[in-house]
């Protein structure tokens, strides 16, 4: 082998290195996979009467703050607008639950219920602390105290009127 033929082979193993670099350059660094940042615990506390629950019930959707005894109650409903007057109604077979009026369906609604308000409670909070109750007195209480919300005078919601319901 000549020294012209060695200098060519020498060659030819650079650049396929200058290759095999090019190559990984395109494909990018790896890099190491870290965990999300823990945020820092909030300065100020949430409170209670700022949060807004929504509970999306099978028959009704509940909206209130998590203080109101009486939250707003809307029928659960998915409304399809007839595109022709005088169009049949349609009604989707997997949307209409059997049994559902029956005399049983309510206590079953009922034990269920119960099912998930014991499941809540049994929960601990994010501070790891246990929930204590609160009676529905107390939370009568707490509401008396608090400044209503003020809404736009512009805009179209409108609170629950519970002058007819008992405290």
């Amino acid at each position: 082998m000549t020294q012209a033929e060695r200098e060519q082979e020498n060659e030819k193993e650079k650049d396929k290195e200058r290759e095999k670099d090019k190559e990984k350059e395109q494909r990018g660094v790896k890099r190491p996979i870290v965990p999300p940042v823990i945020p820092e615990p909030l300065q100020e506390q949430i409170q209670t009467n700022f949060v807004v629950v929504i509970s999306p019930g099978s028959q009704t959707l509940r909206i209130g703050r998590a203080t109101d005894t009486l939250p707003l109650t809307v029928p659960h409903v998915v409304a399809r607008r007839h595109k022709q007057p005088g169009q049949t109604c349609y009604e989707d077979v997997w949307l209409i639950r059997e049994g559902l009026n029956r005399p049983e369906s309510g206590e079953q609604r009922q034990n269920g219920l119960k099912m998930v308000d014991q499941a809540i409670w049994s929960k601990k909070m994010s501070s790891g602390a246990r929930r204590t109750p609160v009676s529905a007195e107390q939370a009568r209480v707490y509401n008396r105290q608090v400044r209503p919300a003020v809404l736009d005078p512009n805009s179209r919601q409108k609170w629950t009127n519970t002058v007819h319901q008992p405290e």
